[in-house]
């Protein structure tokens, strides 16, 4: 009688049947919160019944008519099942595409969003991430996210009793549904700023189910997805429980991709020898520094040449020279702020970048550094600097900017000092 692939003819198809037996209204409703008048026939296929057909009034059936009706609404169930199936994972591969990637901060909301919509049962959830030994909120669904932001879990007791399935069952991503008094039971206990609280969250208060799947990067877990029902408490079946488990395994390749690209990128951008930005992060840094600054905040920038270098590298060997260039970069890390941005952009080159600085500012920043250098010795061979600033101008570019300070610098040079800026040698 149904139509396997074709799932609207085969609603279509049962509700003409059923009118053609008798039932006078036919609607498709909520199960198992349904109206409580009328006939129900639950749709359920392979798993438990989440919609059904009410008819109202309830049809004078015989016991014959009445079990080919249940038939026909368990035929109608498998065939949505299956179409609800296709969809699923057709999201998911919609999804795996639209956030490949994405920085791993930034999957957390659309991942857990995707949860709820996908798996069976879902009305809210949470996604925690772990950082050290504790879990924290990286994203909620059915809840103000703020009261949370200063809240923590630890992540031990987080494994051993909210999750309670065992490393192995944790290390494999395995889900665990938990009724409403284990979730009252096992849920109590956590930080807000840093203070311990043994109790539940008033968030956990109205949960009647919740499953719960580890997210794994490598061979640890780096996440926990909670999705939660608010209603019901047997929302969870087997179906969900698999769906569940191919979503935690989707979101781990996506965060493994995205710290995969982000390592990449982070590589791509950095110094090996010094740790510090290399010269392709330099000029993205100062292309994006010189286009936040033109809301009125200064920029400024330093260049520092190394002065004695080439005669440590000549006299102590490449390993003695490189070991100075580790030195220096140690030494500048502890002489600016944490907001500004350090890199090595040549052999014996640096930047520094300095952001909310003005050219008084700079200058200072400058004075600190060659004083600090002035001390620097190499197995008695002295390593001085020679530091350009330059401040940008209304108007100006990154080229324009560079420039200054390199002018500056070799302006600085030829005069036999440490430190001159743009201002004195305008270009």
């Amino acid at each position: 009688m149904i139509q396997q692939d074709d799932p609207e003819a085969a609603c279509a198809r049962v509700l003409d049947w059923l009118r053609e037996l008798g039932a006078e209204q036919v609607t498709l409703v909520a199960h198992p919160a349904g109206p409580a008048d009328g006939l129900l026939l639950p749709l359920a296929g392979r798993y438990r019944a989440r919609q059904a057909l009410h008819l109202c009034p309830a049809p004078d059936w015989t016991a014959g008519q009445r079990a080919a009706a249940e038939d026909a609404a368990r035929h109608l169930a498998l065939v949505l099942e299956r179409v609800a199936a296709e969809r699923r994972l057709d999201t998911l591969l919609h999804l795996q595409r639209q956030l490949d990637s994405v920085p791993a901060e930034e999957l957390y909301q659309p991942l857990l969003d995707a949860a709820v919509q996908l798996v069976p049962g879902a009305q809210g959830g949470s996604l925690l991430v772990r950082g050290g030994d504790s879990f924290r909120f990286g994203a909620v669904v059915g809840y103000d996210f703020e009261p949370l932001r200063p809240v923590t879990f630890p992540w031990q007791e987080t494994r051993d009793i909210w999750y309670g399935l065992g490393d192995a069952a944790w290390r494999r991503g395995v889900p665990r549904v938990l009724s409403r008094s284990v979730v009252l039971q096992d849920g109590a206990g956590y930080h807000r700023d840093q203070q311990w609280v043994d109790s539940v969250l008033p968030e956990v208060q109205r949960l009647q189910c919740v499953v719960a799947v580890p997210v794994l990067f490598g061979d640890e877990v780096y996440a926990l997805i909670n999705l939660d029902s608010f209603t019901d408490p047997d929302a969870f079946d087997a179906d969900a429980v698999h769906v569940t488990q191919a979503f935690g395994s989707m979101a781990s390749l996506l965060i493994h991709e995205a710290q995969r690209h982000a390592q990449v990128q982070t590589t791509a951008r950095t110094d090996a020898l010094t740790g510090l930005g290399n010269r392709r992060a330099f000029n993205e840094c100062l292309e994006q520094a010189v286009r936040l600054s033109r809301s009125g905040a200064p920029l400024s920038l330093l260049v520092l040449d190394l002065q004695g270098f080439k005669g440590v590298n000549d006299r102590l060997g490449h390993a003695t020279g490189d070991q100075a260039l580790r030195q220096v970069a140690g030494l500048l890390v502890g002489l600016v702020r944490g907001q500004d941005r350090l890199f090595r952009w040549g052999g014996d080159e640096f930047a520094v970048l300095l952001s909310g600085t003005d050219a008084r500012g700079a200058w200072l920043v400058g004075q600190r550094i060659t004083r600090a250098m002035g001390s620097v010795q190499v197995q008695g061979l002295p390593l001085r600097a020679t530091i350009g600033a330059a401040t940008l101008r209304p108007g100006g570019t990154a080229e324009a900017l560079l420039h200054e300070a390199d002018q500056a610098m070799y302006a600085a040079k030829a005069r036999g000092e440490s430190l001159a800026t743009a201002d004195e040698f305008p270009g």
